[in-house]
């Protein structure tokens, strides 16, 4: 969870990007309204790794074994959609 919540994974310019902070930054469902309409959350990047790491909501009677399937997943999920941003923002300038 500390690589998820405090690792820096990037460096924009003078700046540095977490996981986190990308997977919950609002403005990801306005950027994906597709993602946020099928996984019915605007914060469908970050409330599924949230629930596996803590075993909470649906993730509760997850196993080990499903628990860490979950959270590789969502790391997965949050990579694609934040490759996805930054290609986007690559054709618009």
């Amino acid at each position: 969870m500390l690589l998820y919540e405090v690792g820096i994974h990037t460096r924009i310019g003078a700046s540095s990007r977490i996981l986190r902070g990308f997977a919950r930054d609002p403005s990801q469902s306005k950027g994906f309204p597709d993602s946020a309409a099928f996984y019915e959350s605007d914060t469908f990047l970050d409330t599924p790794i949230s629930n596996a790491v803590r075993l909470r909501g649906e993730a509760e009677e997850y196993t080990p074994a499903q628990q860490r399937q979950a959270i590789q997943k969502s790391v997965l999920r949050i990579i694609y959609h934040w490759t996805k941003r930054y290609m986007i923002l690559g054709e618009e300038h």
